[in-house]
């Protein structure tokens, strides 16, 4: 359980780090969207990760609602 809770961390500081450098402007700047979502505000793109695997990038993927587009505080 314990490596479990170390990847989600490690998966969210990622999503923190990537939001800064890609620039996204706005609400979505500073916290997640009523839908759970990051968007990206030049392109719409949400804010995604590939796969679940500690060290993955973050990356911005067309939205469509599925578990790995939605952030939480």
């Amino acid at each position: 359980m314990r490596s479990v809770k170390k990847i989600r961390l490690l998966t969210v500081l990622a999503a923190l780090t990537a939001v800064t450098s890609i620039g996204l402007s706005g609400e979505a700047s500073s916290h997640t969207r009523a839908d759970g979502t990051m968007r990206n505000a030049g392109n719409g793109f949400c804010l995604d990760i590939k796969t679940y695997n500690v060290g993955e990038p973050v990356i911005l993927w067309p939205c469509h609602g599925g578990t790995s587009q939605q952030w939480q505080r």
